[in-house]
């Protein structure tokens, strides 16, 4: 419904699904190998269950030759598939800009013929991405729940009473938040317990630290966050430059957005070429 309401606003010629590249992974390259010199795909299953379990090695040279040659198409692109929920909107006809085609099937959704990773950021391309939350549906129940009771109308959409209740910042804190879009992990939960998180710029830092490439200072900003609200901050930050970036989270890159700035601020770098740091830094972009 979301995708179909973005084409009626902004026009089908500017909108698209963007792809995704599916790369042949070793035993889907092993068998459209086997699959060219005549294998079936009963023998096929059979060489790969018995390389997988090393219970039975079938000691052939066609075979060997056959796992030789799949490794050349290893890791190499195989078909285009859709982003879950990617989509990039242009100002003009998208056609200007990226090669389209069409997925077929019911929807028939237009899609583009490059991803995020291989054309679409180099060429100051925009993609939104249109992701489904469960919760909303709980909400939407349970205020129907209060308006068949009687009940009074909450008023939930008033952020700004919802983000001052009591209740609500004793419930973040204490990890009570089980089913709660976005802080329902057990790690959320106890890392907004220890931080003693309560306001939504708290659980925006401790909701990025809690990822695992953010784990290792993630005591440090508990330690140093339990001591802000004692009214302590006895620590130093490792570059003058940095502490206006890095204020809210004690000397601790929490964001990504953090070595952008830090590359500029310090290092003197273009926003874009310290976005390109960035981008070598994610686990994406190796290499």
């Amino acid at each position: 419904q979301v995708h179909e309401f973005m084409t009626r606003r902004w026009g089908e010629e500017r909108v698209a699904v963007t792809c995704t590249t599916i790369h042949f992974r070793e035993r889907a390259a092993f068998r459209e190998t086997a699959k060219v010199f005549g294998y079936s795909d009963e023998q096929v299953s059979e060489i790969l269950d018995s390389h997988k379990s090393r219970t039975k090695r079938i000691d052939d040279s066609e075979i060997r030759r056959l796992w030789e040659l799949s490794g050349r198409i290893k890791g190499k692109p195989r078909f285009l598939g859709q982003h879950p929920g990617g989509v990039l909107i242009t100002n003009d006809s998208i056609h200007r800009h990226v090669a389209c085609e069409y997925s077929g099937g019911e929807k028939n959704r237009k899609i583009t013929q490059v991803d995020m990773h291989n054309g679409i950021d180099e060429l100051g391309l925009i993609k939104f991405d249109i992701l489904g939350n469960g919760s909303l549906s709980v909400l939407r129940d349970a205020l129907q729940q209060l308006e068949d009771a009687g009940s009074p109308d909450p008023n939930v959409w008033d952020l700004e009473k919802c983000y001052a209740d009591p209740k609500v910042k004793d419930v973040i804190r204490k990890g009570r938040t089980k089913d709660i879009f976005y802080i329902e992990s057990p790690a959320q939960r106890r890392l907004n317990q220890k931080a003693q998180a309560e306001t939504f710029e708290e659980i925006t830092i401790t909701s990025s630290l809690v990822r695992p490439a953010g784990s290792k200072d993630t005591q440090t900003f508990v330690e140093r966050e339990r001591k802000r609200k004692q009214g302590i901050r006895d620590w130093e930050f490792v570059h003058p430059a940095v502490e206006p970036i890095l204020w809210e989270t004690h000397d601790v890159c929490a964001f990504q957005e953090d070595v952008t700035k830090i590359c500029h601020q310090v290092a003197g770098l273009s926003f874009k070429q310290a976005d390109r740091i960035r981008k070598m830094m994610n686990s994406q972009h190796e290499g």
